[in-house]
C-alpha cells in the first residue's frame, strides 16, 4: 500500500478556506477598503506604533490584493502584538497571496496558542 504525501499547497488552501469562514467582519466591499485606505495610511503615519492601525491597514491592502504592502504592515503589527488573532489571520492571508507558502503555514500554525473563544480561530 502506498501512502500519500500531503501537499502543502492543498493543506494551505484548505486551512485558508476554513479560516475565511471564521472571520467575523461585516462584509465590506473592495470599494469600501479602497475608500478607507488614505485614512488608514495617514493614521499609521501619525501613530507608527499602533498595532491596530497597522493591522487595519494590512487588512485593507490584503482585501485589495496588494499583498506586499499588506505583509509589511501586518508584520509590523505582529511585531507589536503577536497575540492578535485578526493580525495572524490577515498576515497568513497576505503571505499566501504573495506566494510565500512556508511563511503562511508558519503564521497560521500560531492559531494553536489563541484562545478557543477567538472568532478568528477555526
Amino acid at each position: 500500500m502506498r501512502l500519500l504525501r500531503p501537499c502543502p499547497t492543498l493543506c494551505l488552501l484548505l486551512l485558508a478556506s476554513a479560516l475565511a469562514g471564521c472571520a467575523p467582519e461585516a462584509a465590506l466591499t473592495t470599494a469600501d477598503f479602497r475608500a478607507r485606505l488614505p485614512e488608514l495610511e495617514a493614521r499609521t503615519l501619525r501613530e507608527p506604533a499602533d498595532a491596530g492601525a497597522l493591522r487595519d491597514l494590512g487588512e485593507a491592502y490584503a482585501q485589495l490584493q496588494r499583498f506586499d504592502p499588506a505583509r509589511q504592515a501586518l508584520q509590523s503589527a505582529y511585531a507589536l502584538d503577536a497575540d492578535d488573532p485578526k493580525t495572524l489571520y490577515y498576515l497568513g492571508v497576505a503571505h499566501e497571496g504573495a506566494g510565500a507558502e512556508a511563511e503562511a503555514l508558519f503564521v497560521l500554525a500560531q492559531y494553536e496558542r489563541l484562545s478557543p473563544d477567538s472568532p478568528y480561530r477555526p
